[in-house]
């Protein structure tokens, strides 16, 4: 059960976090 919350937060939240990443990573290999 646990696994499986583990799972939904991440979906719900790690989505973003994911793009958010994306954007940073851009961001810091411009720099």
């Amino acid at each position: 059960m646990a696994t499986f919350l583990a799972l939904l937060n991440f979906t719900d939240q790690g989505i973003r976090t994911i793009k958010d990443t994306t954007k940073r990573a851009a961001a810091a290999r411009e720099l």
